[in-house]
This record gives structure tokens, sequence and C-alpha cells, in this order.
């Protein structure tokens, strides 16, 4: 039998959760890219799952979302800005004002305006 597109995107997603259960973030990075790239709006589920990371307070994890997220669209300043506000919250801030800078760039709107970034703040 083989799984659909959809069925094997869940799969990859449930190992992926195992994975983390184990704290095997490595493996479990590994496995939800491979569900990502299987995706049709990559972009979307990859900003999902940043997302999830970043409110609950995973920020390497988040982070790495940010960096798949801004690999898949690069020109999205948006992701630049919560990559910065995750760099602010390790306290690497030379980071931060890199990413903030690409923000700027790019043309992002004002983060804190962003349903994000509140959700961030109010956790």
């Amino acid at each position: 039998m083989r799984l659909e597109k959809r069925e094997t995107l869940a799969v990859y997603s449930m190992l992926s959760q195992a994975y983390q259960n184990v704290q095997d973030i490595e493996n479990a990075n590994i496995n939800i890219a491979k569900g990502v790239k299987m995706a049709s709006d990559r972009v979307k589920l990859c900003e999902h799952f940043l997302e999830g990371a970043t409110v609950t307070g995973n920020i390497d994890l988040a982070l790495w979302w940010a960096d798949e997220c801004i690999r898949i669209e690069p020109n999205n300043g948006d992701l630049y800005n919560i990559r910065g506000l995750l760099y602010s919250m390790k306290g690497e801030h030379a980071i931060a004002i890199a990413s903030y800078k690409s923000a700027v760039e790019l043309g992002a709107p004002v983060f804190y305006k962003t349903s994000l970034y509140h959700k961030i703040m109010n956790k």
C-alpha cells in the first residue's frame, strides 16, 4: 500500500514529534524538513512550525525554522524580523541587528504590529 502525499507528510510530522519528545532535535528537524519538502504550500507550513516553536519558547528550534523559511522565501522581510527577535531573546544582539537590517532592506512592516509578535511577547 502506498501512502498519499498528505499522509506521508503526517507520518514525518509524527516522527518529528517523537524525536522531540526524546530531546533528539537534530532528527526531529531532519524529519520535519522532509515533510516540508513534500507540502504543496511549503512557506505556509514552514511558517506554521516556526510560530509553534516560537510560541512554545523553543528558541533554538524556532531559529532553525526561521532559517528554513528564509531559505524557501529569501525575500520575505517578516521572516527576518522574526529571526531578529529570536536572536534578541537569546542575547545574540549582533546577529539580531543583522536580521533586522535585512528586514528593513526588504521593506518589512513594523514587526510589533504583527500577530506573531504579540503571541511571543504575551506568553
